[in-house]
């Protein structure tokens, strides 16, 4: 018999499914109430998972700073899979967050109307604006990318924040979640 602890938890999400990590396994997987794999993950081998917790972010990015010299800024939306099959819409605004623009009731677009946002209403799926207007997939994952090509950011905006958001929609083209703000700094 071993001393060490074993290590394993497991999480009601909101949407009635549970997290569970089978710490010493190395392994991750959201089940159902109905005792279904929704998804999986095996750690290497050799590596075990302390704890595991759900995160309500879910909107995450690769790179916390984008060169004024411009490039591209790669998005992942994070879902649980209650939201399989959704419309969702990526915006963006340079002048922050505060204090927002209220959608419908309860739904708070945390972006102020300026030209960024403009821009990515007007402009998704472009070249620039890559998969920014989609169908969150099965496993309650979606994709996007902002291409900043050279010469769009002055050199008067390294410091600013640009504040990244998604909006769901429901299948009538309400919306019924707006993300939290991702923050990407221009830099030199």
């Amino acid at each position: 018999m071993t001393n060490e602890p074993l290590t394993a938890c497991a999480e009601r999400m909101k949407n009635g499914n549970t997290l569970i990590c089978s710490g010493q396994q190395g392994y991750l997987l959201e089940v159902t109430d109905r005792r279904q794999t929704v998804w999986s993950r095996q750690v290497p081998s050799g590596s075990f998972v302390f704890q595991a917790k759900n995160i309500e972010r879910r909107l995450w990015t690769d790179v916390q700073v984008i060169p004024v010299a411009g490039g591209p800024i790669n998005f992942y939306h994070v879902f649980d899979t209650s939201f399989a099959g959704n419309n969702y819409l990526l915006l963006g605004s340079f002048t922050g967050s505060l204090p927002g623009l209220a959608l419908v009731p309860g739904v708070v677009l945390p972006l102020n109307l300026e030209a960024l946002l403009g821009a990515m209403l007007s402009l998704p799926n472009s070249p620039t604006f890559v998969n920014t207007m989609g169908v969150v997939d099965v496993t309650g994952r979606a994709d996007s990318t902002v291409i900043v090509p050279p010469g769009e950011l002055f050199p008067a905006l390294i410091g600013w924040q640009l504040n990244f958001v998604h909006v769901v929609f429901d299948s009538f083209g309400t919306p019924i979640e707006a993300s939290q703000p991702t923050i990407v700094t221009v830099v030199q």
